[in-house]
């Protein structure tokens, strides 16, 4: 489909300065986008006024906050195209960015979604074709380690700070899961997405240069904790959660752990609070997701991470010796499902 049309959907939260350099890349890509949406996602100090009411951009004043899945949301249910780009308001695109990710969708149909390599200011790698364990812990792919130059391949997740899904199909999915607010949207929609059988693929290539920084606070601690284990409990046959409970259980022992060592034990506890509240979406998204699925887990399982060595939370020689237990255990669930 080589006349198929891209939206690019921005979801911004505070100064608009920052938005220049993102809205400037955007405009000068080698693949015109068709037009460009910023939803304002932060009501107290809106954005609005400050942006220029160009022809190819359009702003919408969310009235609440409602996180990256519920701003990007938003914003793809005013979009016209045939592809979606979600892309970071501090995410600068290559001018070959939305050519290099459109064509992966142009060339097959059961391609869903395609991913950038996101870059740090220093030309490093910050993310790409994330890992994803199969305690539904994810990291950023090869962080800190030189660019990628390879061609594109299949992958199980992708970053959201950057990345192209054809619109139809994101529809299908309902879109990025919004109860989880922050964080873990993009490894669950890669996840639902491969469930439904179709592809997601990684693009090094397309690159983006994103002001990243990880420790943004506690409180992500709190998101990243409750959304992985939202995602794992929704996406899991039933037989697989069964058989994971073991290393899940062990996983949660172990961040505990984590969560005392470095000052987030409140953060923690507030992660199963939030799940308690969220029991009756929780039903209702694991139902939606278990009836749409068309790949059984084992299909995953191989793809997904067993060892943890190149995780952050961990290193040395504990990451070394739990890595070789949690891989064998992985591979006891592929026996077990198989």
């Amino acid at each position: 489909m080589p006349s198929a049309t891209i939206t690019a959907v921005v979801v911004a939260h505070g100064s608009a300065e920052g938005l220049g350099p993102t809205l400037d890349a955007l405009r000068h890509q080698t693949r015109a986008l068709r037009e460009i949406i910023v939803v304002d996602n932060h009501p107290q100090q809106p954005v609005v006024a400050m942006l220029s009411t160009a022809e190819d951009l359009a702003v919408i004043a969310n009235p609440a906050n409602t996180g990256y899945g519920g701003g990007n949301a938003l914003g793809a249910s005013r979009a016209r195209s045939d592809y979606l780009l979600f892309i970071n308001p501090d995410a600068q695109a290559a001018p070959e960015l939305c050519a290099q990710l459109a064509h992966e969708l142009d060339q097959d149909d059961a391609v869903a979604i395609c991913g950038a390599q996101i870059l740090l200011p220093d030309g490093r790698c910050n993310a790409g074709e994330n890992p994803l364990h199969f305690t539904g812990l994810s990291w950023s792919g090869r962080f800190g380690e030189l660019a990628e130059h390879g061609q594109a391949r299949d992958a199980l997740a992708v970053s959201g700070a950057c990345l192209m899904v054809r619109a139809a199909a994101f529809r299908e999915l309902g879109g990025f899961t919004i109860p989880y607010f922050l964080y873990c949207e993009d490894t669950d929609l890669c996840w639902r997405a491969r469930l439904r059988g179709w592809r997601v693929r990684f693009v090094p290539r397309a690159t983006v240069v994103h002001q990243y920084e990880f420790n943004r606070g506690r409180a992500k601690w709190r998101h990243l904790e409750r959304n992985r284990l939202l995602m794992v409990l929704a996406n899991y046959e039933s037989p697989t959660l069964v058989r994971a409970l073991p290393a899940l259980l062990f996983t949660e022992v172990g961040l505990w752990a984590v969560a005392c060592r470095d000052g987030w034990v409140a953060e923690k506890r507030h992660s199963y609070t939030d799940i308690f509240r969220l029991r009756s979406w929780l039903r209702r998204q694991r139902a939606e997701v278990q009836r749409q699925r068309e790949v059984r887990d084992q299909v995953l399982l191989r793809e997904m991470a067993g060892r943890l060595d190149s995780s952050p939370l961990m290193s040395g020689f504990a990451a070394r010796l739990l890595s070789g237990l949690y891989d064998r255990y992985r591979s006891y669930l592929l026996r077990a499902s198989a």
